[in-house]
């Protein structure tokens, strides 16, 4: 049997379907190749990371709110437990800290379905469903926005965010 070497090329090589993803994303992705396998670990993070708002999307879409201490709150997969509710987390935080994160990331995503959103969960307001359609759109377009992202870039945001967020708890303790 004989071996075939193959020559490397001075130029970066592209996959094609790194080059349908630099073509469309605003941000240059020339030092990173996105492999098939690198491509199914993206996507099945983000599934991981999106399951407990489409499961709360869902649910609202059908009229229901979970509620504990009169809080609205959604399940978490296990191992994301709180010490206040155990695997239920309040909405309102985790929509407020979903958007700041994306923000972070890209602040012409748009969000206003969802800050309204958060408002009325917190305030008790009935919701309507074009305003929960709106929002699970609106959480659809950051998670497509989000497949163009480098893991590392959304990996340093939600850092970054989870760090401000440690920082302004202390300093409301300490005022």
């Amino acid at each position: 049997m004989r071996k075939h070497r193959l020559k490397a090329s001075s130029k970066f090589k592209q996959r094609p379907v790194f080059s349908a993803i630099a073509d469309i994303s605003p941000q240059k992705l020339s030092t990173w190749e996105w492999s098939p396998g690198d491509i199914a670990m993206h996507e099945m993070t983000l599934s991981k990371v999106a399951a407990p708002m489409l499961a709360m999307f869902d649910l609202l879409q059908n009229g229901e709110v979970q509620t504990i201490k009169g809080k609205p709150v959604m399940e978490m997969p296990a191992g994301y437990g709180t010490v206040e509710y155990g695997e239920w987390v309040e909405i309102r935080p985790a929509l407020e800290g979903w958007i700041d994160c994306l923000k972070r990331l890209d602040n012409t995503l748009p969000n206003r379905a969802l800050k309204q959103l958060s408002r009325y969960l917190d305030a008790g307001i009935p919701l309507t469903q074009k305003l929960v359609t709106d929002a699970h759109a609106e959480f659809d377009s950051h998670l497509q926005r989000m497949r163009l992202i480098l893991p590392c870039e959304i990996k340093s945001a939600s850092t970054t965010a989870q760090i401000i967020w440690e920082l302004e708890r202390i300093q409301k303790e300490a005022a």
